[in-house]
């Protein structure tokens, strides 16, 4: 019979002349007329109800057939399908009273029933995505089911490892759901400044020193989930240093003084390492430990030396790095040339001296060796002339000073010879030349 329907008629059939009776084989009816082969039966409970319709013949023969009447005065119903954020979830389907049989089942998915009987059962395990489970209803003779779908859209987001740093900023590194709405946040101590809050791998700046905890917040539409993630800020040492001197006319020894410092509630650093460039000069352990180092500058231009010191804390592996500068000047180019001889003889004793060194020097200041006679230029003279006045050997010095106020000198010698020796012929002064002379002395000794 249809759904829910406890009550129809007979179909049987009466041949002429014959008599009729209906009977109930099993189950149970109310037959309206127990003669009449279409009677109207209801009050028919659900399951299958066998009825006997037998005819008896005028000659007093008799015959006999069986209907069974199902009857399904019930809709199986497994319950409302759900959408649960955990692996577990309380089924919820009608019990039918009577029923010789009642049992849930697995369609599709997966999970384990604590009593696959009770129809508001607890289920575990329940698969990601979505379960189908069965709840038949058996009577004698007839089952019907119907079916529940649970969703499991649980999420489990990971805010990403714990870290422990000796930097002020850090980047996320959280798990991402597509499609989700996530959104981080401080909670707790600490803090920062986080740059994008929905972003799962933004940067956090501002780190406060100690432990910061930042939380992960992701939902998905029907599921939340949260976790958090501690970064810790060990605040580093101070590496700091002053140099003694600064700038200096090159080669020269320069003091490195340690100046390094700590945060209050540390401790000093405990290892500082040094380097000129990238050239290893020394280790120290106490911050009243300088450092002296010798700086040479060959070259013709000022140069320019960086000085970096790490600064170690043993206890939190924190380094700090400092860097500071010193110029060592170049040694400025001084030279010049003496044209032609250096040997000249007076009245002929004037030379010319032709600079040769850079021009772009502050000073030049010539010592000529004679008398105090010098000259002090400003500004680049690429040549002049000197004389000489009295004989002898006389060194020229010239000291060019750079704007670093560095010194460059140079010398060389000439030698000046004295005036050759004259005769007069007719009143008129000739040179004779400077040839070597012999002469011839006699004496008379008159007694």
């Amino acid at each position: 019979l249809p759904a829910l329907t406890t009550a129809t008629n007979f179909n049987a059939t009466l041949p002429a002349g014959a008599t009729g009776q209906w009977s109930i084989l099993s189950g149970s009816g109310n037959i309206a007329n127990l003669t009449n082969p279409t009677s109207y039966v209801d009050n028919m409970p659900t399951g299958v109800n066998q009825f006997t319709w037998t005819v008896i013949k005028t000659n007093g023969c008799s015959d006999s057939d069986d209907v069974a009447l199902t009857v399904a005065n019930f809709v199986p119903f497994a319950g409302n399908d759900q959408i649960v954020c955990t692996d577990t979830a309380k089924l919820n389907a009608h019990s039918e009273l009577g029923a010789s049989s009642q049992t849930w089942s697995i369609v599709s998915g997966g999970g384990s029933f604590d009593d696959i009987h009770d129809p508001k059962t607890i289920v575990r395990g329940i698969s990601k995505g979505s379960n189908v489970y069965r709840w038949t209803v058996s009577y004698i003779g007839y089952s019907a089911y119907d079916d529940v779908i649970i969703s499991n859209d649980s999420i489990f987001v990971n805010a990403g490892d714990d870290a422990t740093l000796c930097y002020r900023s850090h980047q996320m590194n959280a798990q991402h759901l597509n499609g989700a709405s996530e959104i981080w946040t401080v909670v707790g101590l600490g803090g920062g400044t986080i740059i994008d809050n929905s972003l799962w791998n933004t940067v956090v700046n501002d780190l406060e020193p100690g432990i910061n905890y930042f939380e992960w917040y992701v939902d998905n539409g029907n599921c939340i989930s949260r976790d958090t993630v501690a970064i810790t800020y060990n605040l580093p040492p101070i590496a700091r240093f002053e140099t003694d001197p600064t700038t200096f006319c090159a080669p020269d020894s320069v003091t490195i003084h340690n100046t390094s410092d700590y945060y209050p509630g540390l401790t000093e650093p405990d290892e500082f390492r040094w380097r000129v460039e990238d050239n290893y000069i020394g280790t120290t352990y106490n911050v009243s430990d300088d450092m002296t180092h010798y700086f040479t500058n060959t070259g013709t231009l000022d140069s320019t030396f960086n000085i970096i010191l790490v600064a170690i804390d043993y206890d939190t592996q924190c380094t700090d790095t400092f860097t500071s500068t010193v110029t060592a000047f170049a040694v400025p180019k001084v030279e010049f040339r003496i044209g032609g001889s250096h040997v000249r003889r007076i009245p002929n004793a004037i030379f010319t001296f032709e600079n040769r060194s850079a021009v772009n020097l502050d000073s030049y200041y010539w010592d000529f060796g004679w008398n105090g006679n010098n000259r002090f230029d400003t500004n680049f003279i690429g040549s002049f002339d000197f004389a000489y006045t009295d004989p002898g050997t006389y060194v020229i010095t010239l000291d060019g000073t750079s704007a670093g106020q560095c010194d460059g000198v140079y010398t060389d010698t000439v030698v000046v010879l004295p005036p050759c020796p004259f005769s007069y012929d007719d009143g008129s002064l000739i040179a004779k030349g400077c040839q070597d002379r012999s002469e011839e002395h006699t004496s008379e000794l008159q007694s």
